[in-house]
């Protein structure tokens, strides 16, 4: 296998693009000319209101924004495209990406637009995530997990028969990213049907909580999804890979 490969059966749910900035009271001034600029491609509208937050002591200033307040929310008709911003956020998540330089240009053209309108000169946060669920067959009312993905735990030690669910959450420091994997199985089905099948969700999460500019975008977004896709790739198994080239199991 190798990076930059495009695969015909990806095991991908949903990619999500987020960054945090320090809040801007200007935004729900501006939401109605922000969606001016993206009705074409995003016609639906609706807003979220989040739950009153009692707010813990010492919380930085750039972080209390991000508790509570009003998210307007403009989808795409097909309802696979979604872009959710507040005062302090900009969400970018699609559920039916087709690759990642188109991916990466509907980034660039939405964020641009966002934070040219707002004056949005600095990121306080800023990451990509790839939601990855993997169909795993059971066969005698065990699943063959190691057949197909490379788990980060160790997998004799316990009885297969008896694995129902696990889940895991490791978070490593590149350089100047973090990258977080977030991993684990769940069991579809009835327990004791031979033809039940888990469902191995690989959820890798890169960022960086450095100040950032908007100039810096493409670099971060770039250096992001490299070390998303190494870690994916090494996540699978050769016949994980060959079965998202045939999509023959």
């Amino acid at each position: 296998m190798k990076k930059g490969e495009k695969f015909e059966h990806p095991p991908l749910r949903e990619v999500a693009f987020e960054i945090n900035f320090d809040a801007k009271l200007i935004i729900e001034e501006n939401i109605a000319k922000f969606q001016d600029q993206i009705i074409e491609d995003f016609p639906e509208y609706s807003d979220e209101l989040a739950i009153s937050t009692v707010l813990p002591e010492g919380l930085p200033e750039n972080l209390k924004a991000q508790i509570g307040g009003k998210r307007h929310v403009f989808e795409n008709k097909k309802r696979t495209k979604m872009i959710r911003v507040s005062n302090s956020k900009f969400n970018y998540i699609v559920k039916d990406y087709q690759d990642f330089e188109n991916y990466l240009k509907e980034v660039q053209r939405y964020c641009k637009n966002f934070c040219d309108l707002n004056a949005i000169k600095k990121f306080n946060r800023i990451g990509l995530r790839y939601i990855n669920n993997i169909a795993i067959p059971s066969k005698n009312g065990t699943y063959n997990i190691t057949d197909y993905v490379k788990p980060v735990i160790q997998m004799d030690r316990f009885d297969q028969k008896e694995l129902i669910t696990f889940i895991s959450e490791i978070r490593l420091r590149k350089v100047t990213r973090k990258l977080s994997l977030r991993t684990g199985l769940v069991a579809e089905g009835k327990w004791d049907a031979n033809e039940r099948v888990g469902i191995y969700a690989l959820d890798l999460d890169c960022y960086s909580d450095s100040e950032s500019e908007p100039s810096n975008l493409e670099k971060n977004i770039r250096d992001f999804h490299g070390l998303i896709e190494d870690e994916f790739l090494s996540s699978l198994t050769d016949k994980y890979v060959n079965i998202m080239r045939t999509g023959v199991k």
